[in-house]
């Protein structure tokens, strides 16, 4: 928590977000991890679908096909993924930060 509080204050922001901490590599924890993933902390399948479609560029098609699944499945993960987590990962700032995490 010490190091945290250091690391913060030696930033230039007047307020930090969670994704603040994680895209400055400030408290990257797995207390951290575990709040922002929510119920998705120890699944690994859907993990690996994010992770996946991160990697294609946000590209549906081409992660499906890597994962070998339809894309419609892949659209309901990412669906529920973001109603999950509250982070949008078809948006660039949000998807960062997940991608650091994961």
């Amino acid at each position: 928590i010490l190091e945290c509080e250091k690391a913060i204050i030696n930033t230039n922001l007047s307020y930090i977000t969670e994704s603040d901490l994680i895209r400055l590599n400030i408290c990257s924890n797995e207390l951290l991890k575990q709040n922002i993933l929510k119920k998705y902390y120890n699944d690994r399948d859907m993990l690996a679908a994010i992770k996946t479609f991160l990697e294609c560029n946000l590209n549906i098609s081409k992660a499906a096909n890597l994962l070998f699944m339809h894309r419609n499945t892949l659209m309901n993960k990412i669906d529920k993924f973001i109603e999950v987590t509250g982070y949008d990962i078809k948006n660039f700032k949000d998807a960062f930060v997940i991608y650091h995490l994961i």
